[in-house]
């Protein structure tokens, strides 16, 4: 996730579905909540966090979801499902939020990588 323009960001994280969180698995969707600055990216070092489906009871079925909502700019929802992976189901800025999701290389058709930018 990144914030590019003049002012920092406060990154809330909600409805998380069907995901691990806070380090199951090694799942952590809640890792983007807090701060960003001006042109700065979280997590700001390695390439990216991993965050992975829940698979079992009433998950088993569903499809896994969290909504990620930026101060003052809007708030972009992203789904996953078997027959899609991972999309924007909406997005209330796309002026000012734009979300890339595609395909991980190296890693089964299933993994993405989720890119979200604020300018």
């Amino acid at each position: 996730m990144t914030t590019r323009g003049y002012s920092a960001e406060h990154v809330e994280i909600n409805n998380v579905k069907c995901l691990y969180d806070d380090g199951e698995q090694g799942s952590n969707v809640s890792v983007f909540e807090g701060w960003c600055g001006v042109d700065e990216s979280s997590p700001t070092s390695g390439t990216g966090q991993y965050i992975e489906r829940k698979l079992s009871g009433k998950c088993a079925k569903s499809s896994a979801s969290f909504k990620v909502n930026f101060a003052k700019v809007g708030w972009v929802k992203i789904k996953s499902s078997r027959t899609k992976g991972y999309h924007v189901v909406k997005n209330t800025n796309k002026k000012h939020i734009d979300v890339d999701i595609t395909p991980y290389s190296g890693y089964p058709h299933y993994t993405q990588r989720i890119e979200v930018s604020v300018d």
